[in-house]
């Protein structure tokens, strides 16, 4: 008897999506991709994966050369005002393999998954169109276009981001919330970053996933595409005058520098170097969702557990979904056996990612203050974390294709005994 080739539509054509395209049309499903901008381009700024993530990566082929990756092998905290360093945490474990956490420039790492997504030799080919999906019908595996047609599917992912319109379709409530924190982000060529305390600045951010603290303000400093381009994202909680962010480049520079002014002067030489800065704001799910699978639906990346970035966790948890699919979503026999390993996948992820997501504002080293400002009922004391180097183990030791392999073994003795 053949598997199953399940047609599939995803929805969303970013990191979420194109990853789940891959693995899908790896296990020999048939995939259309919707994607309602002409044609999704990642947003070009950079992005951690821990090696909980890069362990999935490399299991389908994924040419990190191609990304132009660089390696982060060490968690790094900083005084931002005296660049004292308080924590180092590695994150990588010698002659481990998978053991290589990596950052990249997001279109890059989005390059290198369209083109696994549209010529990987070993599956299907995805189809990738244009087109924005403006409601869908998860009970009959229906969605709806703008442009008035219509498409159906055995199984429908929702990878279309915090406002995932797959998402509205599980009637659940809304949680998203925006944060009480902003983030201006840019990216400055290495070569800008040459004069003293350019270098100053290079030596003590390669190869580390980089954290400068003063006051309410955090630095997040991380390189891409070769090493060639560097990433300053600067966080900050904004007085209660400050009700909107500045939406213009040049004005969002002016007021970075402002608001940056007390840090140590390489900071501020730093960001001063920067070119187009933009003022974000960020919003996250303070609850996680009740569901992640409903009907002929399942939820992946943002639309499922939108997170705040203190720890570079979101991608990872986006791949850690892709790696459930991947081990899930090959040899299905029969419609009743899909609806299973659809309920594998909400096992495997749903408190995994809920619990990663409650601790995702946490800098490395604070847990213990974490935990006794929250309180006994919050997550953290179920995983017993209280400091920087346990938090990095639990976040990168976990294997989600083991633990994946193991739901699904587990399913398949208990229905043998019945």
């Amino acid at each position: 008897m053949e598997p199953l080739k399940l047609d599939i539509i995803v929805v969303g054509a970013g990191i979420a999506g194109l990853s789940a395209a891959v693995v899908m049309s790896q296990a020999g499903h048939n995939v259309t991709v919707f994607e309602k901008s002409p044609f999704k381009h990642e947003a070009g700024f950079m992005i951690v994966m821990g090696w909980n993530a890069t362990r999935v990566l490399e299991s389908f082929d994924f040419d990190f050369s191609k990304a132009r990756s660089v390696d982060s092998n060490f968690i790094e905290t900083f005084d931002g005002a005296t660049l004292e360093k308080k924590i180092g945490i590695p994150t990588k474990i010698n002659n481990t393999f998978g053991s290589q956490t990596r950052s990249f420039y997001r279109p890059d790492l989005h390059t290198e998954l369209k083109r696994l997504a549209m010529s990987h030799p070993s599956g299907n080919p995805a189809t990738l169109l244009l087109g924005e999906v403006i409601r869908v019908d998860i009970e009959l595996g229906i969605v709806y276009l703008a442009d008035g047609t219509s498409h159906s599917a055995n199984l429908i992912i929702g990878a279309d981001g915090e406002r995932s319109v797959v998402k509205v379709a599980f009637k659940d409530p809304d949680t998203l919330r925006k944060a009480k924190y902003r983030i201006f982000r840019c990216l400055v060529p290495t070569e800008r970053l040459l004069d003293a305390p350019g270098r100053a600045m290079l030596s003590m951010t390669r190869n580390t996933f980089s954290i400068f603290t003063k006051d309410n303000k955090t630095l997040f400093w991380f390189e891409g595409r070769d090493g060639l381009l560097q990433d300053l994202e600067a966080g900050y909680v904004p007085d209660e005058d400050d009700k909107f962010p500045e939406l213009d480049p040049k004005k969002a520079k002016t007021k970075m520098l402002e608001i940056y002014k007390d840090c140590h002067p390489h900071i501020i030489s730093s960001l001063q170097k920067a070119g187009r800065v933009c003022e974000w704001s960020l919003s996250y799910f303070p609850t996680p969702h009740p569901h992640l699978v409903s009907h002929r639906a399942l939820l992946i990346g943002d639309a499922a557990h939108s997170m705040f970035p203190t720890t570079g966790q979101g991608g990872s948890q986006t791949i850690e979904d892709i790696g459930a699919l991947a081990v899930l979503f090959k040899g299905i026999y029969t419609f009743s056996g899909l609806e299973e390993r659809m309920r594998l996948f909400e096992r495997v992820r749903k408190e995994r990612a809920a619990t990663v997501m409650s601790m995702s504002g946490i800098i490395f080293g604070r847990e213990a203050d974490f935990a006794q400002k929250r309180g006994e009922k919050h997550r953290i004391w179920e995983t017993g974390i209280r400091s920087g180097e346990e938090h990095a183990s639990y976040l990168y030791d976990y294997d989600v294709m083991e633990e994946s392999r193991k739901a699904l073994e587990e399913e398949t003795r208990a229905r043998a005994r019945l």
